[in-house]
């Protein structure tokens, strides 16, 4: 299931958290926080700008900054109470970009982000009524969350670096691995044509000193004529066979049929 989720196209993934955190928000503003003060009641435009701070969700990818600038916009009246759902909704909200930022940014970025968020959120203890578990929350309880949130985007950017350097390194191997094979492949076929070529040579002497005994041998009408020709013919044929070997020694990477040369012409003569 984690495999089908990482499948889907980044637009897919972000649309869903901006859907999460809008349902939380409005669960929050409807239920939560009125059971939590009965004199509060949110009103059309708490909906409104927490929606379109959990709608900048959808814009992390394409443009970071705009979706950062449109969520705090959105935010700050939150913050500082002017409307209601300062709660688990912007949490989530905030943490998700300073995440985002962590990820996609340089480090002198995402630490000017962090404490963004962080001085954002704490805006609450500095607004009435000001109390001792407000002071924990901002100052401890969001500190710890938040760098949580930091070191666990940039622990993902250093991973993704780390991936992209290996498939470099990867890439670089495959292609010096294919470039090393290349080159032992023409050495090995320039190997085997200097080799061709001494025993074509080392043949067609052979043939000819076998045809100059044999011309002696027909002058003279010796009996030894026959056996001197023969020889001529085996020699051709030991030499052809020999070639046909070499050449099949070429030929095994680019053709699946070993190259051969025929000796029936010589098989043929008399």
């Amino acid at each position: 299931m984690i495999r089908k989720a990482r499948e889907l196209p980044p637009i897919a993934v972000d649309a869903a958290l901006a859907s999460a955190v809008i349902l939380v928000t409005i669960l929050e503003l409807a239920w939560w926080i009125p059971a939590r003060d009965p004199t509060a009641h949110a009103k059309a435009i708490d909906y409104a700008l927490m929606t379109a701070s959990a709608a900048a969700l959808a814009l992390r990818r394409r443009n970071l900054l705009a979706a950062w600038i449109l969520s705090r916009a959105c935010a700050i009246p939150i913050a500082l109470h002017v409307v209601y759902g300062e709660d688990i909704g912007t949490h989530i909200l905030a943490a998700i970009m300073l995440y985002t930022i962590a990820e996609h940014c340089s480090l002198r970025v995402a630490v000017a982000g962090l404490l963004a968020e962080y001085g954002l959120i704490t805006v609450n203890v500095f607004t009435p009524p000001i109390s001792g578990q407000f002071v924990f929350q901002g100052f401890y309880y969001f500190a710890f969350l938040l760098g949580f949130v930091f070191f666990a985007g940039r622990a993902q950017r250093y991973r993704r670096g780390l991936t992209a350097d290996l498939v470099d390194q990867t890439t670089e191997l495959r292609n010096e691995q294919e470039l090393l094979a290349a080159q032992a492949v023409a050495v090995e076929r320039r190997r085997i044509a200097r080799d061709l070529h001494s025993l074509v040579i080392e043949g067609i002497e052979r043939m000819a000193a076998d045809t100059a005994t044999a011309r002696l041998e027909l002058a003279t009408n010796s009996p030894d004529a026959s056996l001197a020709i023969e020889s001529i013919e085996s020699t051709g044929r030991r030499t052809l066979e020999e070639m046909g070997r070499v050449l099949s020694l070429m030929d095994v990477e680019t053709n699946p049929e070993p190259a051969s040369l025929s000796t029936a012409g010589l098989e043929s003569m008399p």
